[in-house]
């Protein structure tokens, strides 16, 4: 299990930099979990990415998410499951994704995407006159690719 050393990514992000001065100096690795209270709530690190796999995958139903990643990607997901409280109603809509959403089945998703992507780059993009291309419609045909891709299994 890799864990994560102090050098790794840290510069540049306050409260991550704080937290390796006050908690961590001296010592050569951040433990896999670290835990502290701020004001009312526990906050937890996860450091290493088998456990950060098993608590979104095996223990989801015991945490929510913080609330200010929901208003940062409101725009995004709107008022969608990946924010949502983890209640009842969570979890029936989260059991009636599970079927489509397993692991296995999204990573056949991400190579049909990266296959898609490569050969819209390799028989159109490169191969487009004067290299030019417009980027909103290339992207915008590539996208649409991909959902067919993901979604029907259509090439």
């Amino acid at each position: 299990m890799k864990h994560i050393g102090l050098n790794d990514n840290t510069k540049g992000h306050p409260f991550i930099e704080f937290i390796n001065d006050t908690y961590f100096k001296g010592k050569k690795e951040i433990p896999p979990i670290v835990g502290m209270v701020l004001g009312t709530t526990v906050v937890l690190m996860v450091n290493t990415p088998d456990l950060a796999e098993e608590l979104f995958l095996t223990k989801n139903k015991y945490f929510d998410k913080h609330p200010k990643s929901a208003s940062l990607f409101s725009r995004l997901t709107g008022d969608s499951i990946l924010f949502a409280k983890s209640d009842i109603k969570w979890q029936q809509k989260r059991k009636s994704l599970s079927a489509a959403l397993y692991k296995d089945k999204l990573r056949a998703m991400v190579d049909m995407m990266k296959d898609s992507t490569i050969d819209i780059i390799r028989n159109k993009w490169l191969k487009a006159k004067d290299g030019k291309i417009n980027i909103v419609s290339e992207s915008s045909n590539l996208f649409i690719n991909i959902t067919l891709c993901c979604l029907f299994g259509a090439k």
